[in-house]
């Protein structure tokens, strides 16, 4: 059998050392929509809470929403760690119901 040989021929072109961005042009409305519709519905939900309730953007309530939803963005962060390095594991939201079940229940069993 013959043994393949390597050449160098000079149609090959040299590899860039790192990738170009795709320009702006590039990018279409759907990837665009993908991107930054989370955010978009974000900002048309405070303008319809807004619009309802005036004092919607005052500091006091951002303040009450951040103490609501600490204990989830904790959880969350947690979460994202475990996915960022491929354990992925979703069962965190079982573990949570079941933690809110076991407070709710102390709560009413032992007042507070």
């Amino acid at each position: 059998m013959a043994r393949p040989t390597l050449s160098n021929s000079a149609s090959t072109q040299p590899v860039p050392s790192h990738p170009r961005s795709p320009s702006l042009g590039r990018i279409s409305v759907a990837t665009l929509m993908r991107l930054f519709a989370p955010i978009i519905v974000l900002v048309l939900l405070m303008l319809v809470f807004t619009v309802l309730n005036p004092r919607f953007l005052s500091p006091l309530n951002f303040v009450n929403i951040l103490r609501q939803s600490s204990v989830l963005m904790v959880v969350a962060l947690g979460e994202t760690f475990i996915i960022m390095m491929g354990s992925i594991d979703l069962s965190m939201s079982s573990i949570i119901t079941l933690c809110g079940l076991v407070g709710a229940m102390l709560i009413r069993d032992h007042g507070e």
